[in-house]
């Protein structure tokens, strides 16, 4: 939310110039961050996970790709194994379903 008076903004153009420099720096990052998500599925082989992140954020070159920090994953095999994963960071292709964990 951008809001401005015009008190502090005595000319016009000073105004307008600011108001394209809020609008630019929103959408050069802004829109990608993600707080406290939650990917869940089931793999190619069946088996069921649950990813979580305290933030995420979209690769800008390529949508599919999520780089996280706090990243926590469980896997659920089909064996009854439960795999638990923890890492500072991590990435994630929403796509493929590939994740790397690093900082583990």
């Amino acid at each position: 939310m951008t809001v401005a008076t015009m008190s502090k903004f005595p000319k016009i153009g000073q105004f307008n110039q600011i108001i394209r420099d809020i609008k630019e720096s929103e959408s050069k990052g802004a829109n990608n961050t993600f707080y406290n998500i939650k990917y869940s599925g089931i793999d190619l082989s069946g088996n069921r996970f649950i990813l979580t992140s305290k933030e995420a954020i979209t690769s800008e070159a390529n949508e599919a790709i999520i780089n996280m920090k706090d990243v926590k994953a469980t896997f659920y095999f089909k064996d009854n194994t439960i795999l638990n994963v923890t890492s500072k960071t991590g990435i994630y292709n929403n796509q493929t379903l590939d994740m790397k964990f690093d900082n583990n």
